[in-house]
């Protein structure tokens, strides 16, 4: 083929042609990609000829998900399924409207396909249209782990973004003893993730359970058992490989063996917990007095005790 080229080319008008076609489906509730549908809808479409001669009932098919929901050549033209006390078939001289009403609720946030095949009286037009629809979220959200991320601080994970409305809590429980009993002091909602911030530090190594109550999702679901709970393993903070500070192997010998009952053994681990705490502590003390790890307000009462001989304003890193 020869390529031509035009200095200018011109366009005196332009006529459009809308062909209608003779068939349509019109009047669909819910509507084509709708979203956020009840789960007791019932499901409305309208066929209508355009033309002179009408919708040719035996030839319609209505299909929900690939199964016959409506089949107008048969008798009855409803499956059981969808033939609730809502569910109806009206026909005039230009339209069919066929009204489902399914028996079984639709699931939870379920894209749903509708198939509609019809004809018209004569078959000089036909129609094969889908089109489809979400069905409203009612799945409560479930939590799905918790992990200790600090002495006071507990991540939960749910499977999906939620909400901490007013009157929502969350308790934890020891499962071991001996066990300090802690309590939420502060909640922050990042998505579909959770961190509680304990008002005391909790027992290092002793199994927790974190239960959720009055937590919802976005659309107002909240979480129900048994999937509103979840165990985790008290924070131990990190400690030198080679430390050995075991107060009950510091006992005599005679001692742990006229422990019968078993109660020195718990009130020494009463105190072991005290002594890990004070060892934990010393052991950030480094994090002080090093200048690179250092927060910002120790940084300046180091400065301080240097007597700062800088007069002039220094930032985070100039101070250090």
């Amino acid at each position: 083929m020869s390529t031509i080229e035009l200095p200018a080319l011109y366009v005196d008008s332009v006529a459009l042609v809308a062909a209608t076609p003779r068939l349509v489906l019109v009047n669909r509730d819910p509507s084509p990609g709708e979203s956020g549908v009840p789960i007791d809808a019932t499901l409305a479409l309208e066929l209508v000829d355009t033309g002179p001669d009408g919708v040719e009932r035996s030839t319609a098919r209505v299909w929900i998900d690939g199964v016959l929901a409506f089949d107008g050549s048969a008798v009855p033209e409803l499956a059981p399924a969808f033939a609730g006390p809502l569910a109806s078939v009206t026909q005039t001289t230009d339209t069919l409207r066929v009204v489902l009403h399914p028996v079984a609720p639709l699931a939870s946030l379920a894209t749903v396909h509708v198939r509609v095949l019809a004809q018209t009286v004569g078959g000089a037009a036909s129609l094969d249209e889908v089109y489809s629809f979400v069905v409203e979220d009612r799945t409560a959200p479930r939590v799905v782990g918790a992990q200790a991320l600090a002495q006071k601080t507990v991540r939960v994970g749910f499977d999906e973004s939620v909400l901490v409305p007013s009157g929502a809590s969350f308790h934890l429980t020891p499962k071991g003893v001996p066990a300090v009993s802690v309590a939420v002091a502060g909640v922050n909602v990042e998505g579909s993730v959770v961190l509680l911030t304990l008002d005391t530090e909790m027992t290092p190594d002793v199994l927790h359970e974190v239960v959720a109550v009055g937590v919802t999702d976005l659309c107002g679901n909240a979480v129900l058992g048994p999937y509103d709970r979840a165990t985790f393993t008290g924070f131990r903070p990190a400690r030198p490989e080679r430390r050995r500070f075991d107060l009950w192997r510091m006992l005599p010998k005679h001692n742990r063996r006229d422990d019968h009952t078993g109660d020195l053994f718990r009130f020494v681990a009463c105190l072991q917990e005290v002594t890990d705490l004070l060892l934990a502590d010393v052991d950030r003390w480094p994090d002080i007095f090093d200048l690179e790890r250092a927060p910002e307000a120790f940084v300046d009462l180091i400065l301080r005790d240097l007597g700062n001989p800088f007069p002039f304003e220094l930032d985070a890193m100039g101070k250090r």
